[in-house]
């Protein structure tokens, strides 16, 4: 796939199929609008390519309310790859590129793709100064321009629409279900194994200390996982503790696995929550029965997933 950070000319003669929003986590209803593009793109003998912003737009505009994004970069680009993207405009949302207008982008845009031929978009997408341009608005510049606008359905779940304000709730809250419901996925973050106190170890299960890269993990608790590293997938006991550093940490215990993680990437995949408290024990005996519990637990759940 192809990525591009700045709307430079596609020097494409065939169609462009474009799908544009910030697509963080890529959920269910994402999947469906990215599907309709490639469909449409092999339909019209094209490309398709995507149009999203490299951060948050209230990062820049309002960072104290910007919401922690459930995808790093990387895992958004990965995935519009995965959807069977051609190109992606990966744009740097900055204030000056805020103060654009509506007009103004729609104008910027079709100079970059001169072949576009249809844009898709989510019903509640905003562009252009103080979000000011609207569907109304698109499908209007859209006709002068000689493009078509599609507004796919949104895809439901338990009676709403899935967004992905419903999914960072779900696993702030431990509802992992859920957000697998409306992800099509486990929720994953990326991250780097780096040394940590060594207390597991001593205990019998030495556990990979997981820096995320992502902004939003589960609350504190005991998770059933599975992780992908050096090519290879294994089931996990997850623990994140209640009280974190300003660097957020992940605790994850390879079942069956022997071997050096350290410095290694690791990818983790939160199936569900085993147990949500964060009890202590003043003795290493109690605390290593209920490891050997939750274990027992952990291996039980992911039989079944």
């Amino acid at each position: 796939m192809e990525t591009r950070y700045s709307l430079d000319e596609l020097s494409l003669s065939a169609p462009v199929v474009l799908a544009a929003g910030m697509f963080d986590g890529i959920h269910l209803g994402h999947q469906s609008l990215l599907a309709e593009g490639r469909e449409q793109a092999r339909k019209r003998g094209g490309s398709f390519w995507v149009l999203t912003f490299d951060r948050h737009p209230a990062r820049v505009l309002r960072p104290e309310q910007a919401p922690p994004l459930l995808q790093t970069a990387n895992q958004r680009l990965a995935g519009f790859e995965q959807e069977g993207a051609d190109g992606c405009f990966f744009l740097p949302f900055t204030t000056e590129f805020a103060r654009t207008p509506p007009g103004d982008f729609l104008d910027r845009l079709h100079l970059a793709i001169p072949t576009l031929t249809l844009m898709i978009v989510g019903s509640n997408w905003r562009f252009g100064r103080d979000a000011a341009g609207d569907i109304d608005l698109l499908r209007v510049v859209a006709r002068e321009k000689g493009f078509e606008v599609s507004v796919p359905s949104p895809v439901m779940h338990d009676g709403a629409m899935i967004s992905s304000t419903r999914i960072r709730d779900a696993v702030l809250q431990g509802r992992l279900r859920d957000a697998y419901s409306m992800l099509g996925r486990p929720y994953t973050i990326d991250g780097s194994v780096g040394h940590g106190r060594k207390r597991g170890r001593n205990l019998g299960f030495p556990t990979a200390n997981v820096r995320p890269d992502n902004d939003l993990i589960p609350s504190g608790g005991i998770y059933a996982c599975r992780v992908r590293t050096g090519g290879q997938t294994y089931d996990a006991a997850g623990y994140i503790p209640r009280e974190q550093d300003e660097e957020p940490l992940v605790e994850v215990h390879l079942l069956d696995y022997e071997g050096d993680l350290y410095e290694t990437g690791m990818s983790v995949s939160f199936i569900d929550v085993i147990r949500n408290d964060d009890r202590r024990f003043e003795r290493d005996d109690d605390l290593v029965r209920q490891i050997e519990q939750d274990i027992r637990d952990i291996r039980a759940c992911l039989a079944k997933t």
